[in-house]
């Protein structure tokens, strides 16, 4: 099995160019808000390289060959954003973010929303940055009376909202994504295909199971202001204790509802979390859904991905990730 790639610079076709002098390719998919990254570094003895302008493109595709056939998965698409020389030994290490994530999603705005759902700002905020908006069906019909986006990015304003309702906010291949988190579903509700881990899967450091405290809250108070009554007003989803609050009060109650409902959520799923690294493998993506066998109770069963990093180096095609509990 041997590992191979492919890899654009501004439309030209570098592998050829890099292929003797490749020590490492990594590339991380995560979840939410965070920008998926990339990383090249090589061997730059003789200065063999001309240092790649910032804000190049970098097209990024990974796999292995086996038996005669290749299995070649596109990573995506990333600008240059830093670029490190280093030595002896001379290195050249460049690094890049998903081409998405620009900074015009970074700039401030102030300005109301009225009478929108949760679509109608995405397509709207997707359509000032020449992405296509994607809503999760059960998140489309979400609406809102009023939001203040004062001093806030369009990054910041979405991921807000995200986390109010437990979803992920995220711009990747020239799309603007808000689905639920942790659900192993695409945006039209369809489930992500499993993939099947066992125990000769793993390799070193092998799997690391990590079960806290912090995910077994059974309730959780919100509170919103009732204009009527003048005070602050409690709701609480769920029943028992220990019980969580969110103290910063919301405009009404169901937004406060929504609220607590969507941090239970994230509680449950704070139950457990994995970590784990196995070989060549080319299925697995963050919010991707995992089935792991043959190893233990506590670490067999399904797990959602968090975070997932590809990499091609000396030990050949590695992929490690970061995994939690699906929200049944």
């Amino acid at each position: 099995m041997t590992p191979i790639y492919a890899i654009k610079a501004n439309g030209s076709d570098i592998t050829a160019l890099i292929r003797q002098r490749l020590i490492l390719l990594e590339v991380t998919d995560e979840t939410g808000f965070q920008s998926d990254r990339a990383t090249i570094e090589l061997d730059d003895r003789g200065n063999p390289f001309k240092l790649p302008a910032k804000g190049a493109e970098l097209d990024i595709k990974m796999g292995y060959e086996k038996d005669g056939k290749r299995h070649l998965v596109h990573m995506g698409a990333f600008v240059v954003d830093e670029i490190n020389i280093t030595g002896p030994p001379d290195r050249l290490v460049i690094e890049a973010k998903a081409a998405n994530m620009t900074a015009t999603l970074k700039e401030k705005k102030t300005r109301p929303w009225d009478n929108v759902t949760l679509s109608d700002i995405v397509a709207t905020i997707a359509g000032e940055h020449n992405l296509a908006p994607v809503v999760g069906s059960d998140l489309a019909g979400i609406r809102f009376d009023h939001l203040d986006q004062t001093e806030e990015s369009d990054m910041h304003f979405l991921t807000r909202l995200g986390r109010e309702h437990d979803a992920v906010a995220k711009p990747i291949s020239r799309r603007l994504l808000m689905v639920k988190k942790g659900r192993a579903k695409t945006a039209t509700g369809k489930s992500l295909p499993t993939v099947n881990l066992t125990r000769s899967d793993f390799i070193t450091p092998g799997w690391d199971m990590q079960s806290p405290d912090r995910g077994r809250y059974k309730s959780v108070t919100a509170f919103y202001q009732d204009t009527r009554a003048g005070e602050k007003k409690p709701v609480t989803i769920g029943s028992g204790k220990p019980n969580a609050m969110i103290r910063t009060p919301f405009s009404t109650q169901a937004r406060a509802e929504q609220a607590a409902r969507s941090r239970l959520d994230r509680l449950d799923r704070g139950t457990a979390t994995l970590r784990g690294s196995v070989s060549a493998r080319t299925d697995m993506f963050a919010e991707g859904k995992i089935n792991v066998s043959g190893i233990r109770s506590g670490v067999n069963g399904s797990w959602i991905m968090t975070k997932v990093t590809t990499k091609i180096h000396d030990n050949g095609l590695t992929v490690s990730f970061n995994a939690e509990v699906p929200k049944t």
